[in-house]
């Protein structure tokens, strides 16, 4: 979570860097917004290949998904 908020961060202040008043703060929530979107898609992507596969490969065994005989 640290490393999130430090690159949300550095994004928003590498940006309007010319810009003063109501400009700068726009692009600077602008890059926020488009920062954490892009964290939040890199989450959804690890948990897509990591989480949900090992649960269900754990789920697998379970005496609820075996075929009645």
């Amino acid at each position: 979570m640290g490393l999130g908020l430090g690159v949300l961060v550095a994004l928003s202040a590498n940006t309007g860097g010319n810009l003063e008043g109501p400009t700068a703060v726009t692009d600077h929530v602008g890059a926020a917004i488009t920062g954490g979107t892009i964290l939040l898609a890199v989450a959804l992507v690890v948990v897509l290949t990591v989480i949900v596969p090992a649960a269900r490969h754990r789920g697998s065994g379970s005496a609820l998904h075996r075929p009645a005989a």
